[in-house]
């Protein structure tokens, strides 16, 4: 794996995107082994997943072993692992102080930018945009999956308004997690 890794960096990949939860961490460690030697040169994104209940100390801790997995300082973008994104998350985020914690870490030098991922757009994902807080938004987007683009409040959609905040835009899931593979592997067999 961690050959793997590196030969994407020979090969010019820049933009490396992880969480602790892929792999109970051991995404995190090959990364950080694989990325180390090559860190000014590449752009890095981890998450973080709050849980159902948000606990300050313990994101502070969690993203403490992220980053020591990842051999690193800082990470160039810091994620917030929403996926579905509601009224709930949105109170989380706002009222019990997930937004400040968020900038805390950034400002210690954890994290260079924030950003957000959702699988699909909702209200209370449109209320956190606005925000501004985010400066990236990882959102769900691919040849079957479309509605980042058709918000039933919104007919421009999530990802132009992404845009008009000057957010930057990374899609999760381009390939439909494998859909379109296996589609096409019952089509046309080997």
């Amino acid at each position: 794996a961690i050959a793997a890794v590196q030969t994407a960096v020979e090969s010019g990949v820049t933009y490396f995107d992880v969480a602790p939860g892929y792999g109970d961490g051991r995404a995190e460690k090959v990364y950080g082994e694989a990325l180390e030697p090559h860190r000014d040169k590449i752009f890095l994104a981890t998450k973080f997943w709050p849980g159902t209940d948000w606990n300050p100390a313990k994101a502070t801790d969690d993203l403490k072993a992220s980053l020591e997995r990842l051999k690193t300082k800082e990470v160039d973008l810091l994620q917030y692992h929403g996926l579905g994104i509601d009224d709930a998350v949105e109170a989380t985020i706002h009222e019990k102080g997930m937004l400040d914690w968020l900038r805390e870490q950034q400002a210690t030098g954890r994290c260079r930018w924030l950003g957000i991922s959702a699988e699909g757009p909702s209200g209370a994902l449109e209320r956190l945009l606005i925000t501004k807080t985010f400066d990236v938004g990882l959102f769900a987007y691919n040849l079957i999956y479309q509605s980042m683009c058709d918000y039933q409040r919104d007919p421009a959609g999530i990802l132009p308004l992404a845009k008009s905040l000057g957010m930057g835009v990374a899609t999760m899931r381009p390939a439909t997690s494998g859909f379109i593979q296996k589609l096409l592997k019952k089509e046309f067999p080997e």
